[in-house]
This record gives structure tokens, C-alpha cells and sequence, in this order.
């Protein structure tokens, strides 16, 4: 890895205990260590990711799952590297079988063999053996925010800019709002609101059906998961026309590959008829796959609410058809 303070290469023997052995200084991350592969240089790259070149603010939430996204996407199966095993063994029989004259014409021909092999049981083996298991961030949020809140700012000389602490509610309470953001995500709340969005556009935030002011456009956010599709139920079915479900919707996790997917675990699909959804959502959510609202980045967060605000009109026709996957930019 390099070292983030001399930029120096250095090897496994040359750092122990998070001590760089060029230039004597401690770091927070060892990708030998860490959980999740991470080093100090790689949080440093997802934060100018999730700021966009705009110094925008993200949660510890965000930070957290930007950074998981490469291991939920290759969940550890038994099946995790039967691809390469598979094909390494191919590879040799096909060499063996051609006899060790014809050596040299074999070994095209074996890689070749090797990698088609490989690929194949990538594409179908592996989510097949995933298919019974968890997916779930390999480090806990609680022991991420306390490495990234209480060590990285002694061995940095500062915070992680532009990190927001999503450990406590967040909200913006107006006396005179022109709609409510209804989210039980309070890390996509925090962000929202060190961002300024609710200020600006003149929103009341809400976590809670009791706390939605009376009579006035409602628009949701939520995780795409079971708890999230009950949630916007209720809401949609106690507040009637004037709310709008924005997502995160199972359709939209889906169809965005770039999101992590995380796997709970199943439940029984019937319990799941209530809520309207299609065939392909309900099966997807029964077998428990979830994707958090707060993997979402701050600036497609933003753009949607953006969105959604300049679209609603008064009976909220137009706001319905705003989705995450109509939302400007990306989830890269």
C-alpha cells in the first residue's frame, strides 16, 4: 500500500501496527487488517467521490456503505473461487491430454479453456450459492464511525472533511412549511440538512407519520427493503393523495447496479401481497435482499428532492412520476 502521508510504497513488513517504516508516521486504515480492504488514500478517494467537486456534505452512513460497495457486490461464498479452481483444473487436463510434446501449441488453448471456465461459474454458480446467505458490510457501522470520528482526526491533524455525524437525529422544523419530507432515514435526513436542501427549499423534515403537518404535499424517502415498502404504505394510506412515494423503490434497487445490495433474511411472500408490488419486487424482497437509502450519494440525493419540489404542482400529479432512476446524475 502507499503510505498516506510520504507517498511511499510500502510493504506488509514494513508497516506494523498502522506504522508506515519509511517515515515513522501512524495511519487509521491497513487494507491487511481492515474488514473491508480499506486504507487511508481509499477514504480519501470515495469523500472527493461523495463531494462531487461541489464541497458537498455526507454522513458517516454514506462514507460507510461508498466503501462497502465492492464487498457486498462478491459476497464470500464456499462457491467464491470455485470459478478459478475449475478452471485451473481444465487448464491442466487439457495440457496433460495433449502431452507435454505438444506443450507449447496446449497452453493458448488451456488458458483460453481456463478463463471461458472461469467466467461461466462466475456468472452462475456464484449467485446461486448466494442465494441462501447473508449479505451484510463486513465492518459495523459503530466501529467504522468510532475508527473514522476518534482515531483519523489525532493521526490526520483533523476531521474528515465535510463528514457529518448521522448518530443523532436530524431534522429541520418550520413553522410555515410548503410540503414535508417524510424519511425515516436519518441518515439521508442529516445529509439533506448539512446540505442545506431543507432550508432552501422550505421543507419540513419528518421520521415519523405523528410529526407530518396537516394538509400539506408529503413527499417519502425510504430504504428499498420490506420495513421501507411497509412504511410508504402506511404513509400513503393514512395521508392519501397529498404524499408521494419517491423511493427507494425494490423496482429502482434493482434495475441500479451501481447500488449495494444487502441480504437479510427471507420472509414469506405471502406477507408481501398487501403491498402492491410486482411479482419480480416481491420475490426479491422475500428472499431479503435490501438496498439502504443512505448508499445513495449526496448529489443524486439532492437532485431528486430538487426534483420532486419543482414538480409538484397541487394535486402532486407530475411529482409521482419522479423516480430515482429519473434522477439527474448517477449513483457512481
Amino acid at each position: 500500500m502507499t503510505c498516506p502521508f510520504c507517498q511511499e510504497d510500502i510493504r506488509g513488513r514494513e508497516r506494523s501496527g498502522n506504522k508506515c517504516g519509511k517515515c515513522g508516521k501512524v495511519y487509521v486504515f491497513d487494507p491487511k487488517t481492515n474488514p473491508l480492504g480499506l486504507h487511508d488514500l481509499r477514504v480519501r478517494r470515495h469523500v472527493d467521490k461523495l463531494r462531487a467537486g461541489r464541497g458537498l456534505r455526507f454522513t458517516t452512513s454514506q462514507l460507510w456503505l461508498s466503501l462497502a460497495r465492492k464487498q457486498v457486490a462478491e459476497p464470500t461464498t464456499p462457491f467464491a473461487y470455485f470459478g478459478c479452481y475449475l478452471g485451473l483444473v481444465v487448464g491442466a487436463v487439457i495440457i496433460a491430454v495433449s502431452g507435454w510434446a505438444a506443450y507449447v501449441h496446449a497452453v493458448p488453448t488451456a488458458v483460453a479453456s481456463m478463463v471461458v471456465v472461469t467466467l461461466i461459474v462466475r456468472r452462475f454458480v456464484r449467485p446461486g450459492a448466494a442465494r441462501g446467505r447473508l449479505v451484510s458490510v463486513a465492518m459495523l457501522l459503530d466501529a467504522f464511525a468510532e475508527q473514522l470520528w476518534g482515531v483519523w482526526p489525532r493521526l490526520h491533524g483533523g476531521p474528515v472533511e465535510g463528514l457529518v455525524d448521522d448518530s443523532r437525529p436530524a431534522g429541520h422544523r418550520l413553522a410555515r412549511p410548503e410540503r414535508v419530507l417524510l424519511c425515516p432515514v436519518n441518515a439521508a435526513t442529516a445529509c439533506l440538512v448539512a446540505n442545506g436542501v431543507p432550508q432552501r427549499l422550505n421543507l419540513h423534515t419528518a421520521q415519523r407519520l405523528d410529526q407530518v403537518p396537516p394538509g400539506l404535499p408529503v413527499l417519502i424517502l425510504r430504504d428499498a427493503s420490506v420495513v421501507g415498502q411497509r412504511f410508504a404504505a402506511r404513509a400513503v394510506a393514512a395521508l392519501g393523495p397529498r404524499a408521494v412515494d419517491l423511493g427507494l423503490t425494490p423496482a429502482q434497487a434493482r434495475a441500479d447496479r451501481h447500488l449495494p445490495r444487502l441480504k437479510g433474511a427471507p420472509v414469506a411472500p405471502e406477507t408481501l401481497g398487501h403491498l402492491g408490488l410486482s411479482e419480480a419486487d416481491t420475490a426479491w424482497l422475500a428472499e431479503g435482499w435490501w438496498v439502504p437509502l443512505a448508499s445513495v450519494r449526496p448529489a443524486k440525493l439532492i437532485a431528486a428532492v430538487e426534483k420532486s419540489v419543482a414538480r409538484t404542482d397541487p394535486d402532486h400529479a407530475a411529482a409521482a412520476a419522479v423516480g430515482f432512476l429519473t434522477w439527474p446524475g448517477s449513483a457512481r
